[in-house]
């Protein structure tokens, strides 16, 4: 359920209470949770008649949507929404319900224009990915396309994308070149296939630029605040001696570049991974450590030699 504010302007004492006590009584059945909010830090204004008309049109102006509460006796606003007084609980959650829908389509071409001034580029897929809003699922699709013919969607919550199966096995082993996301009418072909949207992030991250993130700083200090489900987007070399080092201490890029002995780039494309598979978290300070030994990560033949390989890589803080 979304979150929205809204600010009240304009009521007589006696309305304000009775607004209040109508807000209570339907906010377990209204489309979003309402709460009320500062004029200024507000997304719905609801104008009582004392309040001055321009001041309702300067607000829907502003594009943010008004409703109005207009008796016999005062000029009617220019306002998105009408409520006429007296009024029931009833009408007041239909109104409030049509705003909130109308707020989610300004989002979502907000959204739409954000994408398209990302233009072509090697983060454009990413960009459009980790900004697409992350709400309940309302059946809403976006669509990114390959340089070879793929075709991504990924839903609106983010919880799983949806691909045929060539381009699933394309995306676990090559960079695929997506375009950045744009709003889709249509569900994606009943032939596709689901894969989490933690999992679709993490291997565009790993087959991607070997570049750092645009939106990563380069000398932050970084640790993953939890452990990646390598029983889902699999497990590759290197990749898990730089998880358990990351996973149990902060460092910056080139500290765990030097204790991993991996190139920078093999580097800048984990933390890539991990950063839009929502695991990578910035640390305020390092916590030194000691370096691990690679010819025990390449000796661990089964999971007893890992997981004392792991124990041995933890430093604890203290």
């Amino acid at each position: 359920m979304n979150t929205r504010r809204l600010a009240v302007t304009g009521l007589s004492e006696t309305l304000q209470r009775t607004l209040e006590s109508m807000l209570r009584s339907i906010s377990e059945l209204t489309a979003a949770r309402w709460q009320l909010a500062d004029t200024d830090a507000a997304e719905l204004l609801i104008a009582g008649p004392q309040t001055a008309v321009r001041q309702v049109e300067t607000w829907v102006h502003s594009g943010r949507p008004v409703i109005a509460i207009v008796d016999a006796h005062h000029p009617q606003p220019l306002a998105t929404f009408e409520l006429r007084h007296p009024f029931r609980g009833s009408q007041l959650l239909s109104v409030l319900d049509e705003t909130d829908l109308l707020i989610q389509q300004r989002e979502a071409l907000a959204m739409a224009r954000s994408i398209v001034a990302l233009g072509p580029g090697p983060w454009s897929f990413a960009e459009s990915l980790r900004t697409l809003p992350r709400r309940d699922a309302r059946g809403l699709w976006y669509r990114a396309d390959g340089a070879e013919g793929d075709t991504v969607y990924v839903r609106d919550d983010l919880l799983f994308a949806r691909m045929d199966e060539e381009t699933l096995a394309r995306l676990r082993q090559v960079d695929l070149q997506l375009t950045a996301l744009r709003p889709w009418p249509e569900a994606p072909p009943a032939e596709t296939v689901a894969m989490p949207g933690f999992a679709l992030g993490w291997h565009c991250g790993l087959r991607g630029p070997a570049t750092l993130a645009p939106w990563l700083a380069a000398d932050a200090i970084w640790t993953l605040r939890q452990w990646p489900d390598f029983g889902v987007v699999g497990v590759e070399p290197g990749v898990l001696e730089l998880a358990a080092l990351l996973g149990r201490n902060r460092l910056s890029i080139e500290r765990l570049s030097k204790l991993s002995g991996q190139e920078i780039s093999r580097v800048h494309r984990f933390l890539n991974a991990a950063a839009m598979a929502g695991l990578l978290v910035r640390a305020p300070e390092p916590i030194a450590v000691a370096p691990t030994s690679q010819p025990a990560m390449k000796a661990a033949s089964g999971i007893s030699e890992l997981f004392r390989y792991l124990q041995h890589s933890w430093v604890p803080s203290g």
